[in-house]
């Protein structure tokens, strides 16, 4: 396992990188931000681990980092100043849903974040041949059709590319632009709101084999999001 942390606090960097050692591994420290995109976009399998001070701050570099068309694992640490739990609560959200995979307020066990980076692990952001779509329907993405509940439905390529870039970050909120990117690559992007085009046309084709349930939720003011099992179930 790559970990790639960053942290303007020497400190707390360093006290991670000595908790995920116990995980086993592999910890590489990035002194900015950017530096932290820059190497998360060379290693696609490494997890990304930032810490910041404050909820606003963690929020911002969550969706600076999926805007800028990450998709590795992004493991937030906060150091939080709120004292009402409610409070800390919808914090927490607020950063998941700017894109973090998982969120911990600091100070952390070491033992917590070795179990969480090994959590974090066994999720995949690689496609496989087929990808497992929640109630019960099976993507293929390289012959670009869903099947389920009786049904077998074909995609276009583009349609089978939106699909592909949601489902393997099942739960994360993606923006349109990092959606645009992953369909068009960066050459020929047209207007933004061709996405809600696309998005309209996929939903229904997917409610038949999907047993009528909507899996792509739209966030508002952020972008877009695959539900989870527990949200179907």
């Amino acid at each position: 396992m790559n970990l790639i942390v960053h942290s303007p606090s020497a400190r707390v960097a360093m006290q991670i990188g000595i908790a995920a050692t116990i995980s086993g591994a592999n910890v590489e420290l990035q002194p900015t931000a950017a530096d932290l995109t820059s190497r998360l976009y060379r290693d696609g399998d490494a997890i990304g681990l930032y810490f910041r001070e404050g909820w606003t701050d963690s929020v911002e570099t969550a969706r600076g980092m999926r805007e800028a068309g990450v998709l590795n694992l992004l493991f937030c640490v906060v150091d939080q100043h709120e004292r009402d739990e409610s409070a800390k609560a919808m914090a927490r959200a607020r950063i998941l849903n700017a894109g973090a995979d998982d969120v911990q307020t600091w100070p952390v066990d070491p033992k917590e974040i070795a179990s969480r980076l090994h959590a974090l692990k066994r999720r995949t952001r690689v496609p496989a041949d087929h990808m497992f779509i929640p109630p019960a329907a099976m993507f293929d993405p390289v012959n670009q059709k869903v099947m389920g509940n009786g049904h077998v439905v074909h995609l276009t390529a583009k349609e089978s590319a939106l699909l592909e870039i949601l489902a393997s970050r099942s739960g994360a909120c993606l923006s349109k632009a990092v959606c645009m990117s992953a369909i068009y690559g960066g050459r020929d992007e047209p207007e933004l709101k061709i996405i809600d085009v696309f998005l309209c046309k996929l939903r229904k084709k997917l409610k038949p084999v999907c047993g009528e349930h909507d899996l792509i939720e739209t966030v508002w003011g952020q972008g877009l999001r695959f539900r989870e099992w527990s949200d179907v179930a």
